[in-house]
């Protein structure tokens, strides 16, 4: 199983709860612009259902994107430049 590899519900074993986690991560970095390249994938379109799958509701989501940007930037900013 690879964090590319595509999941649905219901996510009834461990392994897959993991997976989910380990692809909305990926997804979070890469739509914070965290690990960005020129001519990256466009991942925002696939955040609501990553969000969905481990369970963070809708109204959530913007609010934890939010934190997650700046908790990066107080903590690990002088790494990112």
């Amino acid at each position: 199983l690879h964090h590319h590899d595509p999941l649905s519900f219901p996510i009834t074993e461990n392994i897959y709860l993991r997976t989910a986690i380990v692809q909305l991560s990926n997804s979070i970095a890469h739509v914070l612009g965290y690990g960005n390249f020129e001519g990256s994938v466009d991942y925002s379109s696939e955040l609501p259902e990553r969000f969905k799958l481990v369970g963070i509701k809708e109204d959530e989501q913007e609010k934890l994107l939010e934190r997650i940007r700046t908790t990066v930037t107080e903590q690990a900013g002088a790494f990112l430049h």
